[in-house]
């Protein structure tokens, strides 16, 4: 998905958890989405998270603030050239809806990981919901020995 330097640089929806989980809390998913912008950035793209912006002058905690904020979200996504996805700490019921919605629309999404700088170190494509479980077994398993 890296740009070539003659062609323009692509939009990019960036979708990672935003709300506290067993895994992780939201001032570390924060850090993770600016982390995917700075790296998506970084490859000469355009991010969008829409969980980093929305939250600054919604309330998340407000059944219509998350739903309008959803929706337009969903709007932006669909004027995009790919989704990257950061699985990295879990999978949200936001973050599956922006990626069925992606799907339906036909625009292409990988689930994406980043090293230290932040980089991109990896870029996997999700072609259908399928997918998911294969992605996430992978994740879940990183970092454990193999007997």
């Amino acid at each position: 998905m890296t740009q070539s330097p003659a062609s323009r640089p692509q939009l990019i929806f960036i979708c990672s958890p935003f709300r506290e989980t067993c895994f992780s809390s939201p001032h570390l998913n924060i850090g993770y989405a600016k982390a995917l912008c700075l790296a998506t950035f970084a490859e000469g793209n355009y991010p969008f998270a829409p969980h980093l912006l929305y939250p600054s002058f919604l309330n998340d905690e407000n059944p219509l603030h998350r739903h309008r904020g959803m929706e337009a979200g969903k709007e932006i996504l669909a004027a995009c050239d790919a989704l990257y996805v950061g699985l990295r700490y879990s999978l949200s019921i936001g973050m599956r809806m922006e990626i069925d919605y992606a799907l339906a629309l036909s625009i292409p999404i990988y689930s994406v990981d980043l090293d230290d700088k932040p980089a991109i170190i990896d870029r996997t494509p999700i072609n259908t919901v399928a997918d998911l479980p294969i992605i996430l077994a992978t994740i879940s398993n990183l970092g454990k020995e193999t007997a």
